[in-house]
């Protein structure tokens, strides 16, 4: 009996299949699946309400600030650059805007701005403030044709704004009596466009402030005419000169003036003057107009 038990199990064994195949569990069936599916539908409802909810779009634009940009084509600006794209859908969200390119784009279009700032506000809001650049003075191109092409210069040094029809004697007017700023002269040749650097702020800082102090000794500049990197002449409003050399102390020469004004050349004695030189050392020598 023993025996054939044993050869019913060894039997058995061998007519087992090594190569038999698990059936396999349904997808279906599978948790990770559903969860799977389900995490999917919650993103895509999620990310369908964020660009179409009427929460989050830009329903408002407001600017402030510009007087002389125009703010019907600042708002044309950031209209063209509201609309986004999340995957397949597209939204105007007010908190996908691209502020970064917005903002150079508006700086390239308006030269007269010199700050912008755009700030995203909830209920749909989209707040722009405007900074824009102040004229200190004004530069000429074709200094010596009849018709010259002027423009303003901020503190910054760069040009921002035509000055239309600003030629000969209306220039003089214009300069003189309404706006009452210098002009800055360049001994060569230069190309002048709106939004060109002509002169580092540092160095035109030092300019105006050369011309501040003049104005405190009753001395009103007329012209600022830069002749090289170390010589600036200043012409007064009575026609007479001032040469300063730049890369020296301004504050010393300044000094040489006011005691020269002062002791040898008073008001009265200006009328026919042609020039004062402070560029060397102690010296301050000065010369009239032959008559």
């Amino acid at each position: 009996m023993e025996r054939n038990r044993q050869g019913i199990r060894q039997k058995s064994l061998f007519n087992r299949n090594p190569y038999r195949v698990k059936r396999k569990k349904s997808i279906l069936r599978n948790g990770v699946f559903w969860l799977s599916i389900l995490s999917v539908m919650i993103i895509a409802g999620f990310l369908y309400l964020f660009c179409s909810s009427d929460f989050f779009q830009t329903k408002e634009i407001k600017i402030s600030g510009n007087s002389k940009a125009s703010g019907e084509e600042i708002e044309r600006i950031i209209k063209e650059n509201l609309n986004e794209k999340i995957l397949f859908f597209s939204t105007e969200n007010i908190f996908l805007l691209n502020s970064k390119r917005i903002n150079q784009e508006i700086l390239k279009k308006f030269p007269q701005i010199s700050d912008l700032k755009i700030r995203k506000k909830f209920w749909g809001i989209l707040s722009v403030s405007v900074t824009e650049r102040m004229a200190i003075a004004v530069i000429c191109q074709n200094i010596e044709e009849e018709n010259k092409n002027c423009f303003f210069v901020d503190k910054e040094g760069v040009v921002f704004e035509p000055i239309v029809n600003a030629v000969n004697e209306g220039k003089q007017k214009l300069l003189g009596n309404h706006l009452n700023l210098p002009e800055l002269k360049m001994s060569s040749p230069t190309d002048i466009f709106l939004g060109k650097k002509v002169l580092w702020k540092e160095r035109l800082s030092d300019l105006f402030k050369t011309e501040s102090a003049l104005k405190n000794i009753n001395v009103i500049i007329r012209e600022i005419k830069i002749i090289s990197n170390d010589r600036v002449d200043f012409q007064t409003e009575e026609g007479w000169q001032i040469f300063f050399n730049s890369e020296k102390d301004m504050q010393r020469q300044m000094t040489k003036l006011k005691t020269i004004l002062e002791k040898e050349i008073p008001a009265e004695k200006r009328t026919g003057l042609e020039y004062i030189d402070l560029r060397f050392g102690n010296f301050a020598p000065y010369k009239y107009r032959s008559l």
